[in-house]
């Protein structure tokens, strides 16, 4: 480490964004490795005491540092490596594209939290004339990469670090990122990845629909949770997410805006007209009451104009072209209802009634997690198998053939829990 280093010149980061106080460290090794973070917090400090010395001692923690060091073959191609947390795979995954050779790799799952247990690569196979532009470019392809591959896990695949051989150089950037969670529910089995890699390889070049915020739902679906209310919220906030980002404003509302406003005016004055004569002998608590449910009516009347989420959904999937063979829409928007139960009032089981008389809250989540797969797979142009947990685990033809298109329309609550037995709120 370099004289400064051991000093510890650390210079305060006065970014208004930081809620916390963050130091830049610089150092450098004997070896050439230099090491430069502008995000280091000093959680603590304590003291070191030995026959001969007494030691201050600091603890730190970086939401990300750098390292670089002089590249070993300046002439090579560039190349970028990420080391990835909760990705499985065998055998290893390789495609080509026009930024060159990509491979993804993943081990047995990991013992410890933090255990890095896959690669992924993208290997220029030629001289780059703009490597700023190509690392842009391959670092944009792994992402959406990583999503789909997210998908097929049913997890959020990490990567701690990403090393970068370009330029002469040769650079890793460790990232603090938060662990994500194992599951059994995988939507393709890690011996079976190499076809659904194919098609988000091709998807990313060439996609079947321009749709938006994919990432952001198969965030949403993967997201690690315990209970099985904030799966069933988490799965149909995916599918609220692509609906509101892929249907334009008109088809959100019944009406136009001006035209339901002033339909909205005319409802308005003839409910507070009625209300007034209906309720014209009250006593003073019960018309200020009736005064203040009418001052809630601009506000109120606007959610007759909404679409419901469920028919927004079924919109997108008709202009999509997504195939709900085999999934009954009417169970979809008892889990919307399901789902507004569980966010409204904090629970979804009826006390007053016995648990056989309703339905299964993890048979609604089974369901809607089905419908947004089935988003996701027809977004990218994917054909092949997946595997389905209604009714037990089983494949399932993408798109769906007629033997499959009443695969799974009733399911055991025993047999649907192929992933942690789900706790209950």
């Amino acid at each position: 480490m370099t004289r400064e280093a051991l000093d510890l010149r650390a210079e305060r980061s006065n970014r208004k964004s930081n809620k916390a106080a963050t130091y830049k460290v610089p150092a450098e090794s004997a070896g050439g490795i230099r090491f430069d973070s502008d995000g280091i917090m000093l959680k603590g400090y304590g003291r070191k005491i030995t026959q001969t010395s007494a030691h201050v001692t600091f603890k730190f923690a970086y939401t990300k540092a750098t390292f670089t060091r002089a590249k070993d073959d300046i002439n090579a191609p560039p190349a970028i490596r990420w080391n990835l947390r909760g990705f499985e795979a065998f055998p290893a995954l390789r495609g080509e594209c026009v930024l060159g050779k990509v491979g993804l790799q993943g081990n047995y799952p990991e013992k410890r939290p933090d255990r890095v247990t896959g690669v992924a690569t993208i290997i220029a196979e030629a001289p780059v004339v703009d490597t700023s532009i190509w690392l842009a470019d391959a670092q944009r392809l792994f992402q959406h990469m990583r999503d789909v591959m997210s998908l097929a896990m049913s997890r959020q695949i990490d990567y701690p670090t990403r090393d970068t051989w370009a330029d002469g150089k040769w650079e890793r950037v460790a990232y603090s990122q938060t662990r994500s969670r194992r599951t059994y529910q995988h939507v393709f089995h890690p011996m079976q990845i190499q076809p659904v890699f194919d098609a988000a390889l091709a998807s990313y070049f060439d996609p079947p629909i321009l749709a938006k915020g994919l990432n952001y739902a198969i965030e949403w679906l993967t997201l690690p949770v315990t209970y099985s209310e904030m799966r069933l919220t988490n799965a149909i906030t995916a599918l609220e997410h692509l609906t509101g980002a892929n249907l334009g404003p008109a088809d959100h509302v019944f009406l136009p805006e001006k035209a339901f406003e002033k339909f909205a005016k005319r409802l308005r004055r003839l409910a507070a007209d009625d209300l007034a004569a209906t309720f014209a002998d009250v006593d003073a608590a019960q018309t200020a009451s009736i005064d203040a449910m009418c001052a809630t009516f601009p506000a109120k009347m606007q959610d007759l104009n909404r679409r419901p989420l469920f028919d927004r959904i079924m919109m997108l999937a008709d202009r999509w072209c997504v195939p709900l063979d085999g999934l009954d829409a009417e169970a979809l928007r008892a889990a919307i209802t399901a789902r507004n139960r569980v966010v409204h009032r904090g629970y979804y089981y009826e006390p007053e009634r016995g648990s056989r008389e309703q339905v299964d809250l993890w048979d609604h989540l089974l369901l809607v997690r089905e419908v947004a797969i089935r988003f996701a797979l027809t977004v990218i142009g994917y054909h092949g198998t997946y595997l389905s947990f209604r009714g037990g685990q089983h494949d399932v033809a993408f798109p769906p053939t007629p033997k499959d298109q009443g695969a799974g329309t009733s399911s055991s609550r025993h047999e649907a829990t192929s992933d942690d037995p789900p706790e209950q709120a």
